[in-house]
């Protein structure tokens, strides 16, 4: 069957259960409104424009990686609308180390997803990552928390979460 590894819990991209992803979804969907994108707009614009500028700047000094650049755009847009402030990759001309461990840990999920198809070796291969996954989650919740608690504490703003945090009066956990 074919599933996601036993050792991470489930959340909106990954859960087999249709259920829970219809409650996920349910509750994230106000944050994708039209009322909501388009508060969002001027966010997402001075992105763009510092993402231009900065490949203007960076394009005078030679050939750009375009596909770290995307990356660099996309997870300083994505960590503002879901955090509140980004992590500044566009500045600073680098991937976040949390963000960078995002992508380092996320090459060998296709692999394992697939493993899923072969129950005995699935079961044999989760048990032995599953020990090293939980010292990674545990790092990437030391890492998000604070982020979080902050942009809770941000109180109203436009973004893909401030529905999610009205819904649960704050006391909404990510992690």
């Amino acid at each position: 069957m074919y599933g996601v590894p036993a050792f991470l819990p489930p959340h909106v991209q990954n859960t087999t259960s249709k259920e829970h992803h219809r409650a996920l979804r349910k509750t994230l969907a106000p944050g994708f409104s039209e009322a909501s994108l388009r508060a969002q707009e001027p966010i997402i614009k001075n992105y763009i424009d510092l993402f231009i500028r900065r490949l203007g700047e960076k394009s005078r000094q030679g050939p750009v990686n375009m596909e770290l650049w995307y990356r660099y755009v996309v997870f300083d847009i994505i960590c503002d609308l879901a955090f509140g402030s980004s992590f500044h990759c566009l500045e600073s001309d680098g991937l976040h180390p949390w963000i960078k461990a995002m992508i380092d840990g996320s090459r060998p999920m296709g692999f394992l997803t697939a493993l899923n198809m072969y129950p005995t070796l699935a079961s044999i291969v989760n048990s032995l990552l599953g020990i090293g996954v939980r010292a990674t989650m545990r790092l990437h919740k030391e890492m998000v928390m604070p982020v979080v608690e902050k942009r809770i504490q941000a109180g109203h703003r436009p973004d893909l979460i401030d529905p999610l945090i009205r819904l649960h009066g704050g006391g909404v956990s990510f992690c």
